[in-house]
């Protein structure tokens, strides 16, 4: 594991506050660096808090209130955590709830409660999650329960702050400049795309943000799933060509949360992020409450890892390459004998150019700052350390495979290929 997700739809500051304490001193213990994103809740619509599960069937009317006027005596009625979804919602719109499991199609609007019929039965429960596609939710990306998780991150300096439903890059600026308001150096933003609205405008969004998550859960319910894995190669493409890291996420490995072993098509959907180049892939419920978390994140693990070593994660300099200098360093690292690139005294933005080259060689870049380090480790193929020592002994177990010689050796002031020699780079290094 390389990054670990705080997710504060669910728990408290203290509970949170005790998981990060728990990593950074599994950090320290293991001498390892692992990056940490808070995953904001945002306008996440959800079933309000009920005492019972309820059951619907297929043909019965069930009446959507806000949670403030709903009591549990209500006889065919659910609560809604969005006291204003009477007012976005239009007759013939679907209400689909647990990540579509069930489907409620409105048939009206009196006053603030929406009128439904079930077309999709099931078992509702408590907080579960709501989607509706076709409608335009004014509720904001940033609640004041994110504003207020967001500074609690800011105090625990988390590299990573993840924005839910994200509808365009003015949110993103205008949540940034809060930020600012309390922090000079604000944690980096992830745009989860999850709406339409963000594909819409996704331009303006990566121009706006540090990061991009394909959600594939919520995007898969608010547009035509078939859709989805276009919309994941799309997104991936536009993320390398702006140098931007990327993460593909939900439902990677989703039977593993019953299951210790998982399908052969989750497999392969892991692997195909690989080959569409994605910098990282995620767990969920996988790793957050299912049975087999261990197993869950070795089998991610074995699986990229596989991937990555096949024939099929082809190496090659992307069209326009992204940096100006792009496609003369390929034909560098394609036609001299490179085993690894070495990165000392250089901004995280020249990293993220070189990691946007997809060279398929391991970038190990000297930071003694430990932010810098929990952020580097979002991005594929880039491995950071605090000492010389520590670098020097990930390139001496490179030496003698693939008969790699040779380091290209990134500086502030230039690059230049040198020798693959402990000796030789301390001396450069220091």
């Amino acid at each position: 594991m390389n990054v670990a997700r705080l997710n504060f739809s669910h728990g408290t500051h203290e509970s949170h506050g005790a998981i990060i304490k728990m990593i950074r001193q599994v950090e320290k213990e293991m001498h390892t660096t692992i990056g940490m994103i808070q995953d904001l809740q945002g306008p996440r619509i959800r079933i309000g808090d009920l005492t019972r599960e309820i059951p619907v069937k297929k043909g019965q009317k069930i009446m959507v209130v806000p949670e403030s006027d709903f009591n549990d005596e209500m006889k065919n009625t659910i609560p809604c955590q969005y006291e204003e979804l009477y007012k976005d919602v239009k007759k013939g719109h679907h209400i689909l709830i647990a990540d579509a499991t069930i489907d409620l199609k409105i048939t009206g609007i009196k006053g603030n409660t929406v009128l439904t019929v079930v077309e999709v039965g099931g078992t509702i429960k408590t907080h579960k999650g709501i989607n509706v596609p076709g409608a335009s939710l004014r509720a904001p990306s940033i609640t004041q329960k994110d504003k207020k998780d967001a500074l609690f991150g800011i105090a625990q300096k988390v590299p990573y702050i993840a924005m839910s439903f994200v509808k365009n890059g003015q949110e993103v600026r205008e949540f940034r400049q809060y930020m600012l308001k309390y922090t000079k150096t604000p944690p980096a933003i992830v745009a989860k795309i999850e709406r339409p609205e963000a594909i819409k405008n996704i331009k303006g969004i990566i121009e706006e943000v540090d990061v991009i998550m394909v959600a594939r859960g919520d995007l898969g319910t608010e547009c035509d799933a078939q859709q989805v894995p276009i919309l994941q190669k799309d997104l991936i493409a536009a993320c390398i060509a702006a140098e931007k890291p990327v993460i593909v996420a939900t439902q990677m490995l989703e039977s593993m949360i019953t299951n210790r072993r998982p399908t052969r098509a989750e497999v392969s959907d892991v692997a195909n992020a690989v080959f569409d180049h994605t910098d990282a892939t995620m767990l969920s419920g996988e790793s957050a409450s299912g049975a087999y978390p261990i197993e869950a994140v070795s089998m991610m693990s074995t699986t990229i890892q596989a991937a990555e070593d096949s024939k099929y994660d082809v190496a090659g300099c992307p069209p326009n390459a992204p940096r100006m200098d792009g496609e003369e360093l390929c034909s560098i690292i394609n036609s001299r004998n490179i085993g690894a690139v070495v990165c000392n005294n250089v901004p995280v933005e020249t990293i993220a150019s070189l990691c946007a080259l997809r060279q398929r060689l391991p970038i190990f870049v000297l930071a003694k700052n430990g932010l810098i380090r929990e952020k580097l480790s979002l991005y594929r193929g880039v491995y950071a350390f605090e000492t010389i020592p520590q670098l020097l002994k990930q390139v001496s177990g490179l030496s003698g495979k693939n008969n790699k010689n040779s380091i290209l050796l990134y500086t502030k002031k230039a690059y230049s290929i040198e020798k693959m020699s402990a000796i030789h780079l301390t001396k450069l290094l220091k």
